[in-house]
């Protein structure tokens, strides 16, 4: 990457990470305009996953959808797998907070798929949740907890801590749904103890309110 073009996106990747979306997309526009003229395939898709995920968290989602779709044609057209997989999965996401729940599983399939042939075991954590987070805000908590059970044995291969407490907490929310606040007081143990470790503090006070809830007297 030219490195002109590598300065300007690393400093909208800063920008991002600290918020200022407009920033970010100001940096990664500059950074666009100078791959257009001077990059390849691989550049421009790069750019147009950044400008996605600037606009999606900045709720500009016909933007973002419209970026990550460009990503993903330029890593076709590169035959870059990786690539492929990564804007699969963005596009499965924003489809999926959008409410557009069968197109958003038809990405994350996709995904899926060559996610498996290239043994890409982050982007199947990414896909097993999002997956199971689509079938949770469908009713249908049985299919949830499969996927996320599936989420939390990759999350636990990887040693990925944050993601095995993050998918932990998934499923004590729904054992919880399901079968009342006193079912789920090991998951939340579970996922509190992981949370400490870390030092993540507010994630850990809001496990232990839910622990503190179900060592309330139960019902009967």
């Amino acid at each position: 990457m030219n490195g002109q073009i590598k300065a300007l996106n690393n400093i909208g990747e800063v920008y991002g990470l600290q918020g200022q979306q407009e920033t970010a997309r100001e940096y990664y526009e500059r950074s666009l305009a100078l791959v257009k003229r001077l990059g390849g395939r691989q550049e421009l898709a790069i750019l147009y996953n950044n400008l996605g995920n600037v606009c999606r968290d900045g709720n500009d989602v016909p933007q973002a959808l419209g970026y990550f779709r460009m990503a993903l044609e330029n890593y076709e057209a590169i035959c870059d797998r990786a690539g492929q997989v990564d804007s699969l999965v963005n596009l499965g996401i924003v489809y999926q907070e959008q409410e557009q729940y069968a197109t958003a599983k038809d990405c994350l399939v996709r995904a899926h798929g060559i996610a498996q042939q290239i043994d890409d075991q982050g982007q199947r954590l990414r896909i097993l949740s999002a997956t199971a987070a689509i079938y949770h805000r469908l009713g249908q908590s049985e299919s949830a907890l499969k996927m996320y059970r599936k989420s939390l044995q990759v999350a636990r291969d990887l040693k990925q801590r944050y993601e095995e407490a993050h998918t932990l907490e998934a499923i004590a929310g729904i054992m919880e749904e399901i079968k009342g606040v006193w079912s789920a007081k090991k998951i939340w143990t579970d996922a509190l103890e992981i949370y400490l470790e870390l030092g993540l503090e507010r994630q850990a006070h809001s496990i232990q309110q839910h622990i503190d809830d179900s060592e309330q007297p139960g019902p009967g």
